[in-house]
């Protein structure tokens, strides 16, 4: 995840997709001084200040910290919404783009 100065929002994307993963990561803006990275590290979050590079810069660095091999990329005003996960059904979910779906088998 990545993150300006959300400190009124960040919390809920974080719940939103808490138990999904042992491992959440939070890059914030190192101009950010509204709590944002307080609010981010007492949900378990790690949190990495970073100066500001551009958008898919910034993703890229929150995802090189990963450890596990499956990684969602939230900002911190995006949250997951109950009605919109997916049932347990031998999948995980599909990836959509412009030109093609692709459902991702569980193995």
């Amino acid at each position: 995840m990545i993150s300006g100065p959300d400190v009124g929002r960040i919390g809920r994307a974080l719940e939103s997709v808490k138990g999904w993963t042992a491992e959440q990561i939070v890059v914030v803006n190192d101009n950010v001084t509204d709590g944002t990275d307080q609010v981010a590290a007492k949900l378990g979050a790690k949190v990495f200040r970073e100066p500001w590079k551009e958008h898919i810069a910034q993703k890229n660095s929150a995802a090189a910290k990963a450890s596990q091999p499956w990684i969602l990329g939230l900002d911190s005003d995006e949250e997951i919404r109950q009605r919109r996960r997916l049932p347990n059904r031998g999948f995980w979910g599909s990836i959509r783009t412009r030109r093609s779906r692709k459902n991702l088998s569980r193995r």
